[in-house]
């Protein structure tokens, strides 16, 4: 049994979401979604997906089990709470959420409905970060003492972005994977340890 999947959004970054959502074998039914009648219609024609939705509303009041958002990044969190809130599993793109109320806002919804969130953070998934991943596993990185990552968004393609990491283990070597800059963002790499303060 698969899942009805409504598409909201339907700009640039949607473009590489909306063939993937539709080629997934466990999607039986999908949807686009759109303000703008007139992006709604050529993209109902550009991917070949005959339902679609005028507004997040009418999605909210539907028989789809859930909402992919794909908007502005500032409606990501309240849209994904509308979502969970009507019944609808959410999945949205980066950011969740612009403040901690709007992450709390989140969470309790989650909590209260029993639908499910996911963000949809893919970069753990970039060959770079794998690469960086297991030589760390394997310790060929040392002792980190500092991670941090960033990656690139092509402004007019939007398509797989390239991945930057920069390492600085242990010692005086240095580690530098990929070479780019337009978001940056501090963060622990996923499985690694929490980097200490000695240096």
């Amino acid at each position: 049994m698969g899942i009805s999947v409504a598409m909201v959004g339907t700009g640039a970054f949607a473009q590489g979401f909306i063939p993937l959502f539709k080629a997934h074998p466990l999607v039986e039914r999908i949807a686009l979604c759109d303000l703008d009648a007139k992006k709604l219609e050529d993209n109902k024609a550009r991917h070949g997906i005959a339902e679609s939705f005028p507004s997040l509303d009418e999605v909210c009041a539907s028989d789809f089990d859930a909402a992919v958002i794909i908007t502005q990044p500032w409606l990501h969190g309240p849209q994904a709470v509308q979502a969970l809130r009507a019944g609808k599993h959410a999945w949205s793109a980066v950011p969740a959420g612009r403040t901690l109320d709007e992450c709390r806002a989140l969470v309790q919804a989650v909590e209260e409905t029993g639908r499910i969130y996911m963000m949809a953070e893919t970069s753990y998934y970039y060959p770079a970060v794998i690469y960086c991943r297991r030589r760390h596993a394997e310790g060929a990185l040392g002792r980190v003492v500092y991670a941090e990552c960033e990656y690139y968004h092509r402004p007019t393609t939007c398509g797989t972005p390239l991945v930057s990491v920069v390492l600085s283990p242990s010692g005086d070597r240095n580690a530098t994977a990929g070479a780019t800059h337009r978001r940056r963002a501090a963060c622990p790499l996923a499985g690694w340890p929490a980097p200490d303060n000695r240096l």
